[in-house]
């Protein structure tokens, strides 16, 4: 193996290109001093000087007298072994707590806020995009529709046309009963995509919902001012999937509404 070849190799191992020339130039050297491992390296003899300080410090040469003057000596290249495995015991010994704080940044919840009409737009398709499992929905129904009419029956529609599935728990209002009625009767993309159950109107959902898909769940108010909060997280998005079921199971009761 040629010499930048062998010296390439050696900066892989983290040492500078000064640092590789330089432990190359004392091995061929054998016992040297400054001025000769500078002329074989091809540095000048004062950047020398560092260099081979800081090949000291990492065990790779050492320095002796012969003859009164000093000269180095390159440690056996085997050193460069015994190098990685203390690496790799220092590694190993601050690894759990590395995967610790992995865990604890793994499992934190994120977290994002949308407001407005335009707000609950980019809610929407941004669940158009990702959705790569059932959507669930718990809603009043109405209040997405009034907060930006024309837009949700569209966006209802590209659900359907991209073969989201989705199960909703909504209030048991004429509006609603109505819808409910239609889904069940109709033979159409949106039927077959959607399946609907109702709560009676004396559950509280006035003026808000929410959407679970994923590992998100998205919580809606449309009092006053629309509000949509996004919040990312396994731990929370499973809870809220017991959640819905126990509800999903519960609007079973009260399937003789839609009869």
């Amino acid at each position: 193996m040629d010499k930048e070849k062998i010296q390439a190799g050696l900066e892989h191992f983290a040492l500078s290109v000064a640092e590789a020339k330089v432990y190359y130039a004392v091995l061929a050297l054998e016992d040297a001093p400054v001025d000769k491992i500078a002329r074989r390296a091809d540095t000048n003899r004062t950047s020398t000087y560092p260099v081979l300080e800081r090949l000291e410090k990492l065990g790779l040469v050492g320095r002796l007298k012969k003859k009164g003057k000093t000269v180095y000596r390159a440690a056996a290249p085997e050193k460069f072994l015994d190098m990685l495995e203390e690496k790799r015991e220092r590694m190993q010994s601050v690894l759990p707590a590395l995967k610790n704080l992995f865990a604890l940044q793994e499992g934190k919840p994120g977290v994002q806020m949308f407001e407005g009409v335009e707000g609950l737009k980019t809610v929407m398709n941004i669940i158009l995009n990702e959705a790569t499992t059932e959507v669930l929905i718990v809603s009043d129904g109405e209040s997405f529709l009034n907060k930006i009419p024309g837009w949700a029956d569209a966006y209802l529609l590209k659900r359907s046309s991209k073969n989201i599935r989705t199960r909703l728990v909504l209030r048991a209002s004429p509006y609603n009963i109505k819808a409910a009625r239609n889904i069940r009767e109709e033979k159409n993309e949106k039927a077959k995509t959607t399946k609907m159950r109702l709560l009676p109107e004396s559950y509280a959902l006035d003026f808000s919902g929410f959407d679970i898909y994923n590992n998100k769940v998205v919580f809606y108010s449309f009092d006053k001012e629309s509000v949509a909060i996004v919040i990312e997280s396994r731990v929370i998005s499973r809870l809220m999937r017991t959640n819905f079921e126990i509800l999903w199971n519960e609007a079973g009761r009260y399937d003789h509404i839609l009869k």
